[in-house]
């Protein structure tokens, strides 16, 4: 049995020291450190705003490729719209993950 293990999300500034070393250049770098520890984490951005394909693919580029991700649904979907009449949502959503998953790297 395969277990993946991570936390709600890497991008804290709370965490520079404490996790993250203090000679990382930027938070872009905080990913890829993130991953070398876990490989698994949830993305808690999404719910507040559906990420777009350079956001999803930049990400995927940081990561090994057996590293898991899980993507929160967007409110507007879950809470907004209470998951009604929200096909376009949704298929952007889905499409968004699919195109960066086909063309990593």
């Amino acid at each position: 049995m395969q277990y993946y293990i991570g936390c709600s999300g890497w991008s804290y500034s709370a965490w520079q020291g404490p996790f993250y070393p203090s000679n990382l250049d930027s938070s872009s770098d905080w990913l890829k450190f993130y991953a070398s520890v876990f490989n698994f984490v949830e993305i808690d951005s999404s719910f507040y705003k559906s990420p777009n394909v350079f956001t999803v693919k930049n990400w995927f580029n940081k990561i090994p490729e057996d590293f898991k991700f899980t993507a929160k649904f967007p409110k507007v979907i879950t809470h907004d719209k209470r998951l009604k009449d929200v096909s376009r949502e949704l298929e952007y959503f889905f499409l968004v993950l699919l195109v960066s998953l086909t063309y990593r790297y």
